[in-house]
């Protein structure tokens, strides 16, 4: 489950204006920490974080 700014779980997540890996900004749905659609105008009945242009990029696992 992912976690808000104030440390509290949100299952569900619209992040709009994102920039993935620096591209064109688009929305991203997430259930369950999970992102499972992309696109431009997405709506839903969840939080919205507004990225306000900033790059997404997966989160990375550094393992040692």
């Amino acid at each position: 489950m992912s976690c808000n700014r104030n440390g509290d779980p949100v299952a569900d997540l619209l992040i709009t204006n994102a920039r993935p890996y620096g591209e064109e900004a688009l929305d991203l749905l997430v259930r369950d920490g999970v992102g499972v659609e992309m696109g431009s105008g997405l709506s839903a009945d969840v939080e919205v974080l507004d990225a306000d242009g900033a790059v997404l990029l997966p989160g990375f696992v550094d393992l040692h």
